[in-house]
């Protein structure tokens, strides 16, 4: 029975030990160019995007690739290092858990994200005028022109 305990204890202060990436994903590094290759829906992300640090954000929005990968490489040490950014955490994982190219680089021990507060109802329409005229689309009362011009 004491050796039950002693090994239990003993697995626990290693999980403890283990850092945010190693507990969360399979090979960290690996989830981390990952997720560094899906950079171009990453930013898209504002929920997440808010609350990575300004420098770190600046990286990763960067157009150059050396600056791209310098930025998801300081957002991995940054949620290895600082005790509060569990939000940030828990919508990155969520970000794994939903991208069917990211959500193998999950461990199976990463925990479950949480259950939704509450529901957001987008309303989207399009409105599609003459040849070389925009698409204007509502969404949530904000307004987006997407150029859907026809082109010779």
């Amino acid at each position: 029975m004491t050796r039950d305990v002693s090994s239990i204890h003993h697995a626990l202060r290693s999980r403890q030990r283990q850092s945010w990436s190693e507990r969360t994903f399979v090979q960290s590094e690996e989830a981390e160019a990952a997720l560094c290759t899906d950079r171009s829906s990453f930013i898209l992300r504002h929920d997440i995007s808010r609350l990575i640090p300004m420098k770190i954000r600046k990286r990763i929005t960067h157009p150059g690739d050396n600056a791209q990968i310098d930025g998801f490489e300081e957002l991995f040490i940054h949620l290895n290092s600082h005790r509060d950014v569990e939000q940030l955490r828990r919508l990155i994982t969520a970000y794994f858990r939903h991208s069917p190219t990211l959500c193998g680089h999950l461990s199976q021990s990463s925990p479950p994200p949480p259950a939704m507060q509450s529901t957001t109802t987008i309303t989207m329409y399009s409105t599609i005028e003459p040849p070389n005229a925009a698409t204007t689309l509502q969404i949530a009362g904000d307004m987006v022109q997407v150029d859907h011009s026809c082109r010779p």
